[in-house]
Formats: structure tokens, sequence, C-alpha cells
């Protein structure tokens, strides 16, 4: 899933506050839907956001004998 997360960084008072418009305002992360960790790629998997570990360990290896 997306989180948009306020990464303020307390702009000094001879700058002023950008609000609405800062850039760190409302900053994008991605999380698995499945573990819940912070990644920075994520793919869709049966209707969900999953990340690429996650999405490996589901299926199984093929083992040619």
């Amino acid at each position: 899933m997306i989180k948009y997360e306020d990464e303020c960084v307390g702009c000094p008072k001879e700058m002023g506050c950008l609000g609405k418009y800062c850039p760190n305002r409302n900053v994008p992360h991605l999380y698995c839907d499945h573990c819940g960790e912070e990644v920075d790629e994520l793919r869709e998997y049966d209707g969900e956001q999953w990340c690429e570990d996650c999405i490996l360990e589901e299926f199984d290896i093929v083992d040619v004998e």
C-alpha cells in the first residue's frame, strides 16, 4: 500500500513554512500488504500490493532432477 507521510523538517522562521505546498508534507512510502515492511518497489498480487520477497515466497521452486 502507499501511505503518504508528513516529513516536516521544521524550516527556520527566516525561510518560512510553505504549508501544503511543501514537498516534505505528503511524501509517498511503499508498504507491503503481506509483511508490512517499507520497500522500494511493490507488485500487484491477488488484489494486494506485495514486495518482491513475499511474492517469491508464495511460489514453489521447481526442481529438475
